[in-house]
């Protein structure tokens, strides 16, 4: 019998059409940030910090999750303004430092988002209190891409990862297609795309603006089908306990 695939369907059909549909996704964001670049760059802010703040207090509600995240992406810009602002500038051109500007203004209600998501966390997940002031401590001293790169690597794909592979623990080659597949391949469109037709004189001048365009584009995408998963976890577990509910009442 075969696998189930993304969403568990069973038919390699509809894996084809979702796997076109996903990378489709990517290049849309990438051409809408190459149109539009500074609401493109603010999107990506907005999105992310939903994304980056459901590392924590994924069963609270989704304000507090988006503080947790506005707050990692936001505390840089308070303690780093210039470098922030750089960035900004590199990846959505001169405007793009109104965007740091206005992190940095909203710099001490991003911390004091992060702090609330710790205290409600302490309760019953004390561990990721832990992390939430560690990376907050982290983004208050280090520079910001020293920073994002060890939360990145070091935590949030980490954690994603290791739950991957959980799910598909016994089917390898499976998890390494889909490796290939939902990252490689996007990644390397995006690169070739930028670099026939992105603006610039030279690659040297554009690997910034790819690597970020490259994560916007791979997160929306990811997000979304993480955000769906999530969903019909919690969905299934929900009827799940109706159902234990119910046998227990009749027992």
């Amino acid at each position: 019998m075969p696998r189930a695939g993304p969403f568990g369907t069973r038919y390699p059909a509809w894996r084809t059409g979702f796997t076109a549909v996903y990378i489709l996704v990517v290049v849309g964001v990438m051409l809408l940030w190459l149109v539009a670049p500074v609401a493109s760059l603010a999107a990506f802010l907005l999105v992310s910090a939903l994304h980056f703040g459901s590392d924590w207090n994924s069963d609270r509600s989704v304000w507090l999750r988006f503080l947790a995240g506005f707050g990692l992406l936001t505390v840089p810009a308070l303690s780093h303004p210039d470098q922030v602002s750089a960035i900004y500038v590199v990846l959505a051109g001169d405007p793009g430092a109104s965007v740091a500007g206005v992190q940095e203004w909203l710099g001490p209600l991003a911390v004091a988002g992060l702090l609330l998501a710790a205290v409600v966390a302490v309760r019953h997940r004390p561990h990721e209190s832990v992390e939430i002031v560690f990376a907050t401590v982290l983004a208050l001293v280090t520079e910001p891409l020293v920073f994002f790169l060890l939360y990145f690597c070091a935590l949030h794909s980490f954690r994603h990862l290791k739950g991957g592979f959980r799910d598909e623990r016994g089917n390898g080659r499976h998890t390494a297609l889909v490796v290939v597949a939902y990252t490689v391949v996007p990644l390397l469109a995006v690169g070739t795309f930028l670099v026939a037709f992105g603006p610039g004189a030279g690659l040297s001048d554009q690997i910034p603006q790819l690597v970020f365009i490259d994560l916007a584009g791979l997160t929306v995408p990811h997000m979304i089908v993480v955000t769906y998963e999530d969903r019909r976890r919690r969905a299934a577990g929900a009827v799940g306990s109706s159902q234990r509910s119910v046998r227990g009442k009749t027992v």
